[in-house]
């Protein structure tokens, strides 16, 4: 008996059966047996009265049409072969969506009433026919390359190929076949063959055919060169640091620039690029604390935002009081940063998972088939949107300095000493604007005012000299700054190792200009006439003009 949807060819049919034992692309194991099915026989069709023509229509119909039962059953063939039909015990299953009929040939004979047909089917089995379902091929092949300093490049390349039973048996069981499963399911069982290593990026692609019987994939993961782990959540991440030292400060300040320019992964609130950066920071001065050197002080920073991607950039730039060695070993120059791969690797989960931020599937839907020809009358539906990213709540954070030290409280200092050799003089000198505006940075705060601060405007100071005894005579004005402490009025004055005595209207002012990373910044201006009364029998030395102000704000 040989029987096809439904339609069962005559005792006198002649039959040819193939068997092709198909392997996979490495041709190692066998992964199905193709059999290719050829009858030949009379159709004598049994109507009669005109109808002869609706009936040979429904035999061509039958035997064209794909994923039907199929009955062979004493034809020499051994055991009865029964695919697709549920109802049979001892079924089993086309596993390419079949059987697939490939030819029919049609030779009528005589006039309407019979004709001549070769039809020829091709049928997929299993290699072990108590398996219709699931993986039927895996293979890939890995590539390792190496870069000139040392880093691997490791690169699987693949597919993976699963069974397309028709196991539902709905009306048309070749778009039930397709929509039963998809091998698009399997991307987990797919990279779960290849672990990644823990500070190594990966990059993945896949390519569904569009029988969606097979995925073939490129896996490549790649060496991050880098000697410290990356913080958990960042894609990519720099941190160069510099300091410099000058003339005639070296030894005793320096100018440290740390700059973090970081890409986030998608998933992560934005304002942790800022966490980042305050942690970095935090590390590389920690030392400060508790030191002999005390104090650190932010002069600067520059914060920059990119709204339509995530990736930022932070600058900023720190004093400090010490000598080269012990600055650079506060820096932490050369020195590891305690952050842990295995930590940065599983906050990358959701980034290196092989579906990604939007989490696209091949959802096998048997409602909606996704099959078209000319005979579907509804057409193309819509197709599905990508999931759209809602950024993270954001929280807000701030830097803070820690105050320094009293005596390292100054900076931007701007000072003269002018000796007033003759007498019978009248010396005139002028001290220009101080209008400097610093405010603290804090981005909760929408409100900074119009951050207005009206500076110093020229002021002058007269100081007429007319006495004769024998004493030395100067002019000492100048400006200042001084970060998390308030600015005394000049108090007692050391010129070498003599007091100075203040002679007419000293001029003195001092304002809070604002406040700089939680610390208050103030501004002071002095133009001052002095006099000592004795000659001085030390030189008078470059020093810090504001000694005075020290000893009685410290």
């Amino acid at each position: 008996m040989i029987r096809y949807n439904d339609w069962e060819f005559s005792p006198a049919a002649s039959l040819l059966i193939t068997n092709e034992f198909i392997s996979d692309d490495a041709d190692t194991i066998t992964t199905c047996h193709k059999l290719m099915i050829t009858v030949k026989d009379f159709v004598v069709p049994s109507s009669t009265c005109g109808i002869i023509e609706d009936e040979m229509e429904d035999i061509k119909s039958r035997l064209g049409r794909k994923g039907m039962a199929l009955i062979l059953g004493n034809v020499g063939y051994g055991t009865s072969l029964i695919v697709n039909d549920p109802g049979e015990t001892g079924s089993t299953w086309d596993i390419k969506a079949g059987p697939k009929p490939r030819v029919v040939s049609w030779e009528p004979i005589g006039n309407t009433a019979s004709a001549h047909i070769t039809w020829q089917c091709e049928v997929n089995l299993s290699p072990c026919l108590s398996n219709f379902e699931g993986v039927s091929e895996f293979n890939y092949s890995i590539i390792h390359s190496l870069n000139d300093r040392g880093y691997t490049t490791a690169t699987k390349s693949g597919y993976l190929r699963i069974a397309q039973s028709s196991i539902e048996g709905v009306q048309d069981p070749f778009a039930q076949s397709k929509l039963s499963d998809t091998a698009d399911r399997y991307r987990d069982e797919i990279t779960n063959k290849f672990n990644k290593p823990i500070n190594y990026k990966r990059e993945q692609s896949f390519h569904l055919s569009s029988d969606f019987s097979r995925v073939d994939f490129v896996i490549t993961d790649r060496e991050i060169e880098s000697p410290n782990a990356y913080p958990e959540g960042v894609v990519s991440i720099s941190a160069p640091t510099r300091s410099r030292f000058r003339l005639p400060q070296a030894g005793e300040s320096a100018n440290t620039t740390i700059s973090v320019n970081l890409e986030l992964a998608a998933d992560q609130p934005r304002v942790r690029a800022w966490e980042i950066f305050d942690a970095i920071v935090t590390e590389r001065t920690k030392r400060f604390s508790g030191s002999i050197l005390e104090s650190r002080i932010v002069r600067d920073l520059e914060v920059s935002e990119d709204y339509f991607s995530h990736r930022y950039s932070f600058t900023m730039v720190m004093t400090s009081v010490a000598p080269l060695f012990a600055h650079m070993s506060a820096i932490g120059y050369f020195s590891p940063i305690p952050l842990n791969w295995i930590d940065w690797d599983n906050s990358m989960a959701t980034v290196k998972a092989n579906r990604g931020f939007a989490n696209r599937h091949h959802i096998a839907d048997g409602a909606n088939p996704q099959l078209f020809n000319l005979c579907d009358a509804d057409g193309l539906e819509e197709p599905a949107g990508y999931a759209i990213q809602e950024p993270p709540d954001k929280t807000i954070y701030k830097l803070c300095s820690e105050a320094p030290n009293p005596e390292e409280s100054w900076f931007d200092q701007d000072a003269m000493l002018i000796e007033c050799p003759e007498i019978e003089s009248t010396y005139q000198t002028t001290y220009g604007r101080a209008d400097v505006v610093q405010k603290e940075f804090d981005p909760s705060n929408s409100d900074y005012g119009n951050g207005t601060l009206i500076g110093v405007e020229n002021p002058d100071y007269e100081v007429h000299y007319s006495d004769s005894p024998p004493v030395q005579r100067f002019i000492w004005k100048g400006r200042i700054k001084r970060i998390g402490y308030p600015i005394a009025p000049i108090g007692k004055t050391m010129i070498g190792d003599k007091v100075a005595k203040v002679v007419g209207t000293p001029y003195f002012t001092s304002r809070l200009i604002g406040y700089m990373f939680c610390l208050p910044v103030y501004e002071a201006v002095w133009n001052v006439g002095l006099v000592v009364v004795e000659t001085p029998t030390l030189d008078i030395k470059e020093s810090d003009p504001t000694n005075s102000a020290r000893e009685d704000a410290g």
